[in-house]
């Protein structure tokens, strides 16, 4: 005797029933960016305190240009000493 239909998976079980109440399984997961590239040789912490708000917008600007925090510090440092 044949078997018509294959055993499901319990995947496949919550897939068909979510499938009849409506929900479909098109999620896919969210691009993730790979992150930013370290530096080789020796390093030096830095850790300073600042108001939330602009550390936020420090955040957001190396973010936008994909640098890390030092590479977006450097890049600061670097247009103030050109502008002096």
């Amino acid at each position: 005797m044949r078997k018509i239909f294959k055993p499901q998976t319990e995947e496949q079980k919550a897939d068909e029933i979510s499938r009849q109440h409506g929900f479909d399984r098109t999620y896919t997961a969210p691009e993730i960016k790979g992150r930013r590239k370290r530096t080789k040789g020796p390093l030096r912490a830095l850790n300073i305190s600042m108001p939330e708000d602009q550390f936020e917008r420090f955040v957001k600007i190396c973010d936008d240009m994909d640098k890390t925090y030092w590479q977006g510090l450097c890049e600061l440092m670097d247009k103030y000493e050109q502008e002096k």
